[in-house]
Parts: C-alpha cells; structure tokens; sequence
C-alpha cells in the first residue's frame, strides 16, 4: 500500500482495508484480466477506472455469504456517518482542503465511488459469493475464488508468459501470501483447478 505524505493513522476497523493503485501502465483490459486489474469496463457498469487516476480502495472482506455492508455506508444517520467517511479520506491525504473532505466524503457515502481532480476513491466488496440482497449493484463484488483464479492464471505465470527469465523473490512479504504464491507457481505438477482449490483451502484453515 503507498500512502500520500499527508496520511495519518487509522483506527482498527474490523473488516475493512484500504488500498491505493498507483498506476505505472496500463491494465490489461481483456475480461477475464477486469477482476482483480482495476479496468472494470466489462464487469461493472458506471464510468470505468482510468488509467491516468490513483485509485483509493475502500474494501470491506466478509466471512459469510450475506454480509451487508458496514453500517458506516448504511443511509440512516447521515451527517455521523458522512463524518466518518470524511476521516478515512482525511487519513489517506489525497485531500488537504476540509471542504473537498467534506464533499468527496458526501458523495462516496451516497454513490459508494466519487471522483476528484486526479483521484478517484472507491467501495470494493470482496466475499465468498456475489449477492444482490446485500450489497448495492453500483459496488463491484469480487469473490475470494476469482481471486485465487487470478493469482493462478495470469500473476504467478506472468514472468514466463511476458519472458521476464525469472520468477521474483518476495521474502518480505506476509507468509500467507508467499504460500499461496509458491502454490501458483507456474512450475508446480498440480493443474490449474487443482492449485486453485489448494489456495482456498488454505485460505479456509
């Protein structure tokens, strides 16, 4: 995650993260790439992400199959929680007039994605399954599966398939992360299904 020189800290909030795309090519814009390469022309409707904005990822990641969104997106009480919406925008940095806060913080409550200057802040969903009782259409949904399909069929192989020469080291990343990274491993016997349900296997203990 890359964090503006005007960030802040966070408080914990369970099951929400926030990420920023800092874009330095453009996003393969094939179908099959849209899910997880932010370019989501073919998967969701509304004005797609471009390839000239930093992209803020509000995510919320849900356990179960019918997780509502956090009761900060819920439309009661809307000034406390437009409030609330301002202090994530605030912690990132991106916006260091009160008054933009204010208002980014406005519309991303309502419209769950809201657009300013070079910027473009943005509700994700990431869960078990897709759900239209839970979740507004306007919020993309991404399953943890489609994850794992991505990591195994396009970003674990994509230094053979581009003839990069060698698959990268990343001794400091979290050691969940290189599991399910050695279990992509374009090398590996196992088939594409097969390293597909290892990942989320694991993902499950």
């Amino acid at each position: 995650m890359c964090l503006p020189p005007n960030a802040g800290t966070l408080k914990q909030n369970r099951g929400m993260r926030i990420a920023v795309r800092l874009l330095h090519q453009a996003a393969d814009a094939r179908p099959r790439d849209a899910v997880l390469l932010c370019d989501l022309r073919q998967r969701h409707a509304g004005t797609a992400v471009l390839n000239h904005l930093i992209d803020f990822v509000i995510a919320e990641v849900k356990s179960g199959n019918r997780n509502k969104l956090n009761g900060i997106w819920q439309p009661d009480n809307e000034d406390a929680k437009v409030g609330r919406v301002g202090y994530l925008l605030r912690w990132m940095g991106a916006l260091g007039d009160e008054q933009r806060v204010t208002e980014v913080a406005s519309r991303l409550h309502k419209e769950h994605r809201a657009r300013e200057n070079g910027y473009l802040f943005r509700l994700l969903y990431f869960s078990h399954s897709h759900t239209k009782q839970a979740v507004p259409a306007v919020v993309p949904q991404i399953t943890f599966r489609e994850i794992a399909e991505f990591i195994v069929t396009l970003r674990t192989p994509s230094w053979k398939v581009y003839g990069m020469g060698v698959r990268s080291l990343h001794g400091q990343w979290d050691k969940l992360i290189r599991d399910i990274w050695d279990i992509g491993n374009p090398d590996s016997q196992l088939s594409e299904a097969q390293k597909i349900e290892a990942i989320l296997a694991l993902l499950a203990d």
